[in-house]
């Protein structure tokens, strides 16, 4: 009975020490954390983009593809958002003249909300914080119009030295290596939805998440999904639908205008 009492009492010490040392570690991490300028950020273009439907001005939206890591710690994760604009625009000509798109990615949005500005060199140079890239891809052929498909992936670089909050990031995704192994998604369980509508161009949200401007086909796993279709100057779209595994469909929308 004492060997007994003398172990729980060993083992209580054990547990009220490593309480002691988690609660420590807690304690001195920092609140904020410092992303250096020229980190580097893989984006995924998250529209498709063609020279002979973009117009100047145009957002463009992006999706941070990869974890960005400071010194170990998770600072934006993958998933984040970005945005960005139509810069110049040029319609493909006669006499086999292509079409020309430069569009900029204007800053990525961190977890607390900070919106951070980027550029498309690693280098920074002058003073702007803004980041006009041209486009990833060329002409496609002699006379033809330029088109950046969904799901083109880019690198910006983060512009000039920026302060994040850590206080809206998990120990859980702070501490994750990029070995963690991912539960993949079976190919069988995810449906594939045409979505198109009038007028095009218009923002596809699944979930709340924003997936690319119509028309687009979207790569949905099976099961019960909020859609919402929207353009500014048109009434929101909203259903709920229900995804069978494997999957094909169509969803034609007609918005209408706001009077």
């Amino acid at each position: 009975m004492q060997y007994a009492s003398f172990r729980n009492t060993v083992s209580g010490f054990t547990q009220l020490a490593l309480l002691v040392q988690v609660a420590a570690a807690f304690a001195t991490q920092p609140a904020t954390i410092k992303i250096p300028d020229s980190t580097p950020i893989r984006l995924t273009v998250m529209d498709r983009l063609n020279s002979a439907t973009s117009e100047v001005d145009d957002t463009v939206h992006f999706e941070v593809a990869e974890d960005v890591r400071v010194r170990g710690t998770v600072v934006i994760p993958r998933g984040s958002m970005a945005s960005g604009h139509v810069v110049a625009v040029q319609h493909r000509k006669r006499m086999g003249q292509g079409g020309k798109l430069v569009f900029s990615v204007d800053f990525v949005r961190a977890p607390d909300g900070t919106d951070l500005s980027v550029r498309a060199q690693s280098e920074r140079k002058g003073k702007s914080k803004r980041s006009v890239m041209p486009s990833p891809l060329h002409v496609l052929g002699r006379g033809k119009d330029l088109e950046i498909p969904q799901g083109t992936h880019i690198l910006a670089y983060i512009n000039g030295n920026h302060e994040i909050s850590l206080a809206n990031n998990s120990p859980a995704a702070a501490s994750q290596t990029s070995s963690d192994p991912v539960t993949p998604v079976s190919p069988g369980d995810i449906s594939s939805v045409v979505v198109t509508s009038t007028p095009d161009h218009s923002d596809i949200s699944v979930d709340g998440k924003f997936l690319g401007t119509t028309p687009s086909t979207v790569r949905i796993a099976s099961g019960d999904h909020s859609v919402t279709i929207e353009k500014a100057g048109f009434k929101a779209w909203q259903r709920i639908m229900t995804l069978s595994p494997g999957g094909n469909i169509t969803l034609d929308v007609s918005l209408d205008k706001i009077p």
